[in-house]
C-alpha cells in the first residue's frame, strides 16, 4: 500500500480547518500522509483503520489524533451491516497555530505532551468521545474566534482525557523523509492526471530535473516500488472504480485506464485483484447494480426507487464547501430551524464537484433522508440527478445557486440587485472604469451578477468593455490573476468588482504588492460577506446575502411544503431576499474627488 503526500492550504481567514463528509465505501486504500496534525472522529465506522504500523479491524464511533506525517487511511466496509453510513468530522491544524509563545507557556504542558505522543497516533474512548463529539459539531457552525475558542476547548479536553491509547507501536512516520513529501507529490500529481495516456519515464524525471537512472532509484527508495508498478497500481484501481460503477464495459474501461493491449489489461488487473475483470464484476454485481449508461444519476435513480423508508425526521443537506462562512453560516440556519421542529440533519460536502455531488445525494437516499436541501456545485453543467428526486416524488429544495430548468422550490437572494448594487457603488465613488471579474462555468448567480454589473453601466451611460471583464474558477488566484493582467496589458481602471470576496482579496493583495494605493487610486468591492472581509489589511466593501435568513427560510419553506399533500406544485414557490450593500475601506474615500481617479500606468 503506497503512500501520498498530501499538501493543503487553510483559506485566508483561517489557522486551521475542520470539515464533516460522508465515508465512502472504497474497495482498497491509498495511505495519506500530511505536515498538520489531524483529530477525526468517525461515526458508524465498519471497517479498518491502517495508522502507522497498526492495521485494526473497527466497529462503531471513534476519535482520534494523529501527528505530523504520520500514515493512515480508513478502509469501510459495509457489508458488516449494510444499513451502516460512515460519516466523519476531521479538523487539521499546526501545533502553532495561535503561536509558538502558547506552547512555551506552563499552562500548556499538557497539551505539548498530548502532541508527543500523538506522534504513534491515539485513540480515544468512554465519556471523551461524546463530549469531543459535541466540541466539533459547535465548530462546525462557528467561524472567527468562536470557533478558535471551541478548538481549544478540544484540545484540553484531549490532554485532560484519561482514556488514551497509542495505536502504533513504533515511531513509524514519514518525518525524516518530510523534505521530499513536495517532490513525490509533483509525480503524483503529473501521474494521476496523465495515467490514461502514455507515460514516459524520461518525461517523469524531468519533472523533477533527474536523469532516468537518477529518478528510478530515488523513487524506489522513497515509496518502496517502481514507477511501473505504480502506474499500474494507479490504473488498475481507476478500473476496478469504473467497473464497480457500470458506466462502460470492459474493452471501453481498459482503453480509459491507458492500456491499448486488452490483454495486457486482464494480465495485470488479475495480478493485482486476484480475478480477471470478468470475474470481479460478476462477484460484485448484486452489490453495485450493473447499469448499461454513461450518466452517473442512473444509479441514484435505482436508488431512489429502491430505497424509500418511512418517515426518519432526517433531512439530507449538500453544499459546495464548509469553507466559505457563507454556506456554514445558511447550514446553521437550516439547522437551528429544522432541529426546532424534531429534524435532524445529515451533511454532505460535494468540493464542487459534479461527481461528489452525484455521489452526495444518492448517499443521503441511501441514507432514508425525508427530502433534501441543496446548492448547486461549481461543476455541475448535468442536472439529471436533481430532476430524478423531482421525479420520484423525492422533496428537493435549492438554495443560493437556483438552476430554473429544475423547477423546484427555492430560496435566493436578487443577484442582479446585488451586481447593479455593488457597481452602482463603485460610480457613486467617482469610478469610470470598473472591472468586473467573473467566472465561465454555468453557475446562474454569477451571470446575474454579471447582467447587475451591465445595467448599472449603462443606467449610468457608461461603457461595457468586454476588455474589463475577466472570467475564471473563484479564488485568491483569480483576483491576483486580474490584476496581473490588467497591468501588463496597461488597460486602465479605477475599480473591481470581484464576484465574490475571495477573488476581491486576491485583487487587494495583489493591487499591494504593485504600491497601488486603495481605494485611492482603485476602489474594491466583492460579494457575499465573508467573515475575513471586515479584518482585512484594508476592510473589504462588500454585499451581505443574509445568510441565517436565507437558511431559516429555506428550512421553513421546506418543512411547509412537506406538510402538504403535493410537495411540487405546477408552479413552484420561490423567496427572493434583498441583498444588503456595506461599505468599507477599500471603496470609500473621505474626500472623494468630483472626476474619481483612474488609475492608467
Amino acid at each position: 500500500m503506497q503512500c501520498i503526500y498530501e499538501n493543503f492550504m487553510f483559506p485566508p481567514d483561517q489557522s486551521f480547518s475542520i470539515q464533516s463528509e460522508i465515508l465512502e465505501e472504497q474497495p482498497y486504500n491509498v495511505l495519506k500522509s500530511h505536515k498538520y496534525f489531524e483529530i477525526a472522529l468517525l461515526e458508524n465506522y465498519c471497517g479498518k483503520h491502517f495508522i502507522g504500523d497498526n492495521i485494526l479491524e473497527f466497529e462503531g464511533t471513534q476519535l482520534l489524533l494523529l501527528g505530523s506525517y504520520l500514515p493512515h487511511c480508513w478502509q469501510i466496509d459495509r457489508e458488516l451491516d449494510p444499513t451502516v453510513q460512515p460519516q466523519s468530522i476531521s479538523v487539521h491544524f499546526s501545533p502553532d497555530f495561535l503561536g509558538q509563545q502558547l506552547l512555551e507557556k506552563p499552562e500548556a504542558k499538557p497539551l505539548n505532551e498530548l502532541l508527543s505522543k500523538a506522534s504513534k497516533g491515539i485513540s480515544f474512548s468512554g465519556p471523551t468521545i461524546p463530549i469531543a463529539k459535541k466540541m466539533m459539531q459547535k465548530m462546525l457552525l462557528s467561524e472567527g474566534m468562536a470557533r478558535t475558542g471551541l478548538m481549544l476547548q478540544l484540545l484540553d479536553i484531549l490532554a485532560q482525557s484519561g482514556t488514551k491509547q497509542a495505536l502504533s507501536s513504533s515511531y513509524l512516520n514519514m518525518i525524516d523523509n518530510a523534505h521530499e513529501g513536495p517532490k513525490i507529490s509533483k509525480v503524483y500529481d503529473y501521474i494521476f492526471q496523465n495515467f490514461e495516456n502514455n507515460i514516459s519515464l524520461p518525461v517523469v524525471a524531468d519533472i523533477l530535473s533527474m536523469t532516468s537512472a537518477s529518478f528510478c532509484r530515488f523513487f524506489k527508495r522513497e515509496t518502496g516500488q517502481t514507477l511501473i508498478d505504480f502506474i499500474k497500481e494507479v490504473r488498475i484501481s481507476h478500473a476496478t472504480k469504473l467497473l464497480l460503477e457500470g458506466k462502460y464495459n470492459i474493452s471501453e474501461t481498459s482503453f480509459r485506464c491507458g492500456y491499448n493491449n486488452h490483454s495486457n489489461f486482464n494480465k495485470q488487473f488479475k495480478e493485482l485483484i486476484g480475478l480477471s475483470p470478468v470475474k470481479f464484476q460478476k462477484h460484485y454485481e448484486l452489490k453495485y447494480k450493473k447499469i448499461n449508461t454513461q450518466n452517473p444519476s442512473a444509479v441514484l435513480r435505482e436508488t431512489a426507487t429502491s430505497v424509500r423508508p418511512n418517515r426518519t425526521n432526517i433531512i439530507g443537506i449538500v453544499v459546495p464547501t464548509l469553507d466559505r462562512s457563507f454556506f456554514s453560516s445558511v447550514v446553521q440556519g437550516i439547522e437551528t430551524v429544522l432541529n426546532e421542529n424534531g429534524y435532524n440533519v445529515l451533511l454532505y460536502q460535494s468540493k464542487e464537484s459534479f461527481d461528489k455531488e452525484v455521489t452526495g445525494i444518492k448517499t443521503l437516499i441511501k441514507s432514508g433522508v425525508d427530502g433534501i436541501i441543496s446548492s448547486v456545485a461549481l461543476q455541475t453543467s448535468n442536472y439529471d440527478h436533481f430532476t430524478d428526486l423531482k421525479r420520484h416524488n423525492i422533496p428537493l429544495l435549492l438554495f443560493d445557486r437556483i438552476v430554473q430548468e429544475i423547477c423546484v422550490p427555492s430560496v435566493r437572494i436578487d443577484d442582479y440587485k446585488g451586481g447593479f448594487s455593488a457597481t452602482e457603488h463603485l460610480i457613486r465613488q467617482g469610478c469610470k472604469h470598473i472591472v468586473h471579474i467573473s467566472t465561465d462555468q454555468n453557475v446562474p448567480i454569477f451571470k446575474e451578477r454579471l447582467r447587475g454589473y451591465k445595467a448599472a453601466l449603462k443606467q449610468y451611460n457608461l461603457p461595457v468593455k468586454e476588455a474589463l471583464i475577466f472570467y475564471g474558477v473563484p479564488s485568491l488566484t483569480l483576483g491576483s490573476e486580474c490584476i496581473q493582467h490588467l497591468m501588463e496589458k496597461n488597460i486602465p481602471f479605477d475599480g473591481v468588482f470581484a464576484l465574490e470576496d475571495y477573488t476581491g482579496l486576491g485583487v487587494l493583495k495583489k493591487l499591494k504588492e504593485y504600491q497601488i494605493n486603495v481605494p485611492d487610486q482603485v476602489k474594491v468591492i466583492g460579494f457575499a460577506n465573508e467573515a475575513f472581509g471586515a479584518h482585512a489589511a484594508t476592510a473589504l466593501s462588500t454585499i451581505d446575502q443574509q445568510t441565517l435568513k436565507m437558511g431559516e427560510a429555506a428550512a421553513r419553506l421546506f418543512l411547509k411544503l412537506l406538510k402538504e399533500e403535493h410537495y411540487y406544485r405546477a408552479a413552484p414557490e420561490e423567496i427572493i431576499l434583498d441583498t444588503i450593500l456595506i461599505a468599507r475601506d477599500s471603496s470609500q474615500l473621505l474626500n472623494v474627488p468630483a472626476d474619481g481617479q483612474l488609475l492608467c500606468i
